[in-house]
């Protein structure tokens, strides 16, 4: 898909996202042409996360779509129920786990946003976020594994993860990674759950602003996709009286009110039915899968330092990045050479990733690399 739309991509996209709306308002599904490409919107919608949404529209639709669409799409439709049933059993058991230990945690976005929906099936969720206490991490290890999940190869000491089934839960030990220090009160931003003494909430508002701290990651990553934006209609709609005086107060904070300004209006004109066109950051969002697209990810990610000082910085990182990888160093600083020669052996003999091209521009096409500094820009990110 190019970043810049044709007239004729546009007016299928237009319809695409219409689709979609018809289903989460309850709405009669927009009129198509004969020529619906209903296999570009099959292949589209699977990557965008919302294949199982226009599945609904089948019964409706005035242009109906090939056997073969129909079958990959109405199956999305079907695994989607399959999977959530399976993934909300296997998470409440670990969160009651966790009350049984007193383990405090937060579960994040997704967990909270598939209730929002006129239907739970309608919001597909890749991953359950948790977040808890790092000193907890050993008893978090405990009730994952009593509950029947396999922990994956840890990424970083900032977080853990477990699979079972059809589900796949990060539990975080950081949110702001960007170090502006938002979160490092968490604690005090949030409440008991109803039924819980050791699972917590974030107010509906700061809820909010976490939905759009999470996006802005996202989007200095490489880009969102068309479901993230929809979580923000949907929300607006379960909320409608959010005070939005204390919203934009600390967005303001945060430096996100251009991006929160962008992704609701987006959301807004995409899903209540005004959308004529597509805006440069609308193409942008409808160019990008679900977790934005591989593209971006490298035209936003700084090319090292290939200087002797940079490349020596490279080598031996500071203990600020190191304890994100290796929890004894939050216990004991002094191992931080240790950890230099645990860090590359592991790179250079167990995961063999070594990268030849440090320090050397990628090769992204000019377009794309235009492109991720406009968005950047125009979010002020």
């Amino acid at each position: 898909m190019a970043i810049k739309l044709s007239e004729s991509k546009k007016q299928l996209y237009i319809n695409y996202i219409k689709l979609i709306a018809s289903v989460i308002n309850s709405e009669k599904p927009p009129k198509l042409p004969a020529d619906f490409d209903w296999e570009l919107v099959c292949r589209n919608s699977q990557r965008n996360g919302v294949a199982n949404i226009i599945a609904y529209t089948f019964d409706k639709v005035n242009v109906k779509p090939p056997k073969t669409v129909y079958n990959v799409m109405e199956n999305e439709r079907r695994f989607e129920i399959l999977k959530e049933t399976s993934q909300i059993f296997d998470i409440e058991k670990v969160i009651q786990k966790f009350e049984e230990n007193k383990i405090r945690n937060i579960p994040l976005k997704g967990y909270f946003m598939k209730h929002y929906y006129p239907q739970t099936d309608f919001r597909s969720m890749n991953d359950v976020d948790i977040f808890c206490e790092r000193k907890m991490y050993k008893k978090i290890r405990a009730c994952f594994e009593e509950c029947g999940f396999t922990e994956n190869k840890m990424r970083s000491a900032n977080e853990l993860a477990f699979t079972k089934d059809l589900i796949f839960v990060e539990v975080h030990f950081v949110i702001d990674r960007d170090q502006k220090g938002y979160y490092d009160k968490i604690w005090d931003m949030v409440k008991p759950r109803d039924d819980y003494n050791c699972s917590y909430e974030f107010s509906p508002e700061d809820f909010y602003v976490y939905m759009l701290y999470h996006a802005s990651k996202h989007i200095k990553n490489g880009g969102i996709g068309i479901r993230m934006i929809l979580d923000f209609y949907v929300y607006n709609r379960a909320f409608p009286n959010l005070d939005y005086s204390y919203i934009k107060e600390q967005l303001t904070e945060l430096g996100l009110l251009k991006t929160h300004e962008k992704i609701t209006s987006t959301a807004e004109d995409w899903f209540s039915g005004k959308l004529e066109d597509f805006d440069s950051f609308g193409e942008f969002v409808l160019y990008c899968s679900t977790f934005g697209d591989s593209e971006f990810h490298e035209a936003l990610t700084p090319v090292g330092d290939s200087s002797a000082s940079g490349v020596l910085r490279h080598i031996f990182r500071p203990y600020s990045q190191m304890k994100n990888i290796y929890f004894y160093l939050h216990k004991f600083p002094f191992l931080l050479p240790f950890s230099w020669v645990q860090f590359w052996f592991s790179r250079v003999f167990v995961s063999k990733d070594i990268n030849r091209s440090y320090g050397t521009e990628k090769k992204i096409s000019p377009e794309v690399r235009q492109r991720a500094d406009e968005i950047i820009n125009e979010l002020e990110l």
